[in-house]
């Protein structure tokens, strides 16, 4: 079955009580009218809209009629997963986000439309919990002052420039490594650095970092050889309410803890006269004692906030989230020539195993960030 073509037809100037109107019409190949939308777009055009606004109209319907006419699905028994897929086609043709949400906005507010005019029956509305089956495509509505309404969907793109992000950049990076190695002190700044790297560039919370314990690090020997061999090693680390997870650690990183543990922290150890004996990385270089959580984040932060006061220690985390999403997506794009949504989702699932987090939307709008970003970098994913 071949899919049917449409296109818009205005009509010649209207009188309707009093007022001209040109009336867009959707007409397919064979000239025959698409009366619902003729009769929505004719009703937007007589109530106020201006004429730019009703022909951006028109012209995101006959768009979406034409694509739902070439998967062979009727108006009537369009779904959520239809819309995505249009959605996603818009951004890959180069749409912005704020585009893609006025085109399904629009969409929206045309079902909206015919839901009032019984043309359809149930098939959007708000999601509830007394309803035994899911709207075909579901929204939610809320009232702003006055008449006017505000329509939300999980489709939606959010408002990003909203989301505050203060991510490190790694100019924030190498100047907080530069702000550590003010004191001077060759042990402190070794264990500082090192301990910033463990946060941006694994993923580790504070308190994961404390916890790192020397039996868990590489001997310079096999930090070398992994190093060599471009192999990564995975460390069992203890994250938030006692759940384990396997952190993937670049060799680099593992090869400077290890020179650390060798020279630096056992250097600290020998120049104190009664000092703690310690399991773990990183030690005070006055006890000996595990490094607290309370100097980590004091140092780190102190350290990052010189570049950008809205930095702390825990922002290091979001420097991974970002590097690991831009390294992704390459790969992704790499191996099937295009970012789709399934790959997307197992990036988000691989990132938030990795940080050790259960909820994708504490990531969510920082993974949408990186990917405008990509995306603008790269415009054939």
């Amino acid at each position: 079955m071949m899919a049917t073509s449409y296109e818009l037809l205005w009509s010649d100037p209207v009188v309707i009580e009093r007022n001209s109107y040109e009336l867009p019409l959707l007409i397919d190949e064979n000239g025959n009218v698409v009366v619902e939308v003729s009769n929505w777009m004719r009703q937007l055009a007589t109530t106020n809209k201006k004429p730019n606004t009703v022909a951006q109209y028109a012209s995101t319907i006959m768009n979406f009629w034409n694509f739902i006419s070439s998967i062979g699905v009727d108006w009537k028994d369009v779904f959520d997963e239809h819309l995505k897929v249009w959605r996603n086609l818009a951004r890959r043709r180069g749409n912005a986000m704020k585009t893609v949400n006025a085109k399904l906005l629009t969409v929206y507010a045309f079902y909206i439309w015919a839901q009032k005019k019984g043309l359809i029956y149930e098939v959007i509305g708000q999601p509830s919990i007394k309803r035994e089956s899911p709207f075909q495509i579901e929204i939610t509505i809320s009232k702003k002052r006055g008449k006017s309404i505000s329509i939300g969907s999980d489709l939606l793109y959010r408002d990003l420039s909203r989301v505050k992000r203060p991510v490190p950049t790694q100019r924030d990076m190498d100047s907080a490594y530069v702000e550590v190695a003010k004191v001077g002190d060759i042990e402190k700044v070794e264990r500082d650095v090192l301990f910033l790297r463990w946060g941006s560039e694994a993923g580790l919370r504070r308190a994961e970092i404390q916890q790192l314990e020397l039996t868990q690090i590489s001997t310079i020997q096999e930090a070398e050889e992994l190093q060599q061999s471009g192999e990564v090693k995975s460390l069992r680390v203890v994250g938030k309410g006692e759940k384990a997870r396997l952190v993937p650690v670049n060799p680099d990183l593992l090869l400077a803890t290890a020179e650390y543990i060798r020279y630096a922290r056992a250097l600290t150890l020998a120049k104190l006269s009664n000092p703690r004996r310690s399991k773990h990385v990183f030690i005070s270089t006055t006890t000996g004692a595990t490094l607290s959580l309370r100097r980590i984040s004091e140092i780190g932060s102190k350290a990052l906030k010189v570049s950008n006061p809205e930095l702390s220690f825990h922002r290091t985390r979001a420097r991974y989230a970002s590097r690991f999403c831009q390294v992704q997506f390459q790969a992704e794009l790499d191996r099937k020539g295009h970012l789709n949504d399934l790959g997307l989702h197992g990036i988000m699932l691989l990132l938030m195993q990795n940080l050790g987090h259960s909820d994708p939307k504490a990531w969510e709008a920082y993974v949408q960030l990186e990917l405008k970003m990509f995306i603008q970098a790269n415009p054939e994913a």
